[in-house]
């Protein structure tokens, strides 16, 4: 566990000043993957290890997370509007996306508001605190029985959710994606545990699925966020029918990405540890 939260912790440090300092979209992105894979292993362990963690410092990652989240939500939507209207009359697009660059501009700044708070400090030196202390006792079952019990409880939640995709509206599609991202997390997690070429199709194969189902989510918070910004009516006719395009792409891939990762999934029964030498 403290390998996974410090791999985060730099993760999420070596992004900081990027997002403070930079315009570039992917800071941002790369702060945001830490901030929750993060929280994934902090749910993934057992209480004993990380319940400190967790009640100190769940709030605080759930308000960097939601502060992040809001800045990233912006730009995927200035992307994929702004690749949808190319054709656009130059007076038009300047319009857009000047539009687009205000609302993203502030919620950017509330971003690095919170950077530079109190709270935020107080997280990241009681995390590198934690990092630094002496581990406590090991007690309770070993890592492999940890991981095959995790796996095989995320696994099955993804099944689950797979089985009923037709019947999934918005909302239900956005929570089978956070069980495909804490499937891959564990899978990633735990990878050191196994033969490579056993757990990189099924991470491989949750990847897509995610992508898949996050482009999903994407559309779906554009057209929330479209309404906001009174672009006009002919642009927002054009925006909508260009992702409702995407969607149905997105969607005839779910069923083989489901396959692909059926296919992959178990081998935490079925291969041995994975041998390593100092």
């Amino acid at each position: 566990m403290r390998g996974i939260v410090r791999t985060a912790y730099q993760h999420l440090r070596a992004n900081q000043t990027g997002v403070l300092e930079s315009e570039n979209p992917e800071y941002v992105h790369q702060m945001r993957v830490a901030v929750r894979r993060l929280r994934s292993a902090l749910r993934m362990f057992p209480q004993t290890t990380a319940d400190d963690l967790r009640s100190r410092h769940g709030a605080a990652l759930r308000t960097l997370a939601r502060a992040l989240g809001t800045v990233r939500d912006l730009d995927v939507f200035g992307q994929t509007a702004l690749s949808a209207l190319r054709d656009l009359s130059r007076p038009q697009a300047r319009a857009v996306r000047a539009a687009i660059a205000s609302r993203a501009g502030s919620a950017r700044a509330s971003a690095r508001e919170y950077l530079q708070t109190p709270d935020y400090e107080r997280l990241t030196a009681r995390l590198a605190l934690w990092l630094a202390a002496e581990p406590p006792d090991a007690r309770g079952e070993g890592l492999m029985q940890l991981a095959r019990r995790q796996l095989a409880r995320l696994h099955k939640r993804v099944a689950r959710g797979a089985a009923r995709l037709d019947a999934l509206d918005d909302a239900g599609r956005h929570r089978l994606r956070v069980q495909v991202k804490r499937a891959r997390y564990a899978a990633e997690f735990f990878s050191g545990l196994y033969a490579r070429d056993a757990v990189r199709p099924y991470a491989a194969a949750l990847s897509e699925l995610q992508d898949c189902l996050g482009s999903l989510t994407d559309i779906n918070m554009a057209r929330g966020l479209l309404r906001d910004f009174e672009l006009g009516e002919e642009i927002e006719r054009r925006l909508l029918g260009a992702w409702a395009a995407r969607a149905t792409d997105a969607a005839l891939s779910l069923e083989s990405g489901f396959l692909a990762a059926t296919c992959c999934a178990g081998f935490w029964k079925r291969h041995h540890r994975r041998r390593t030498h100092v």
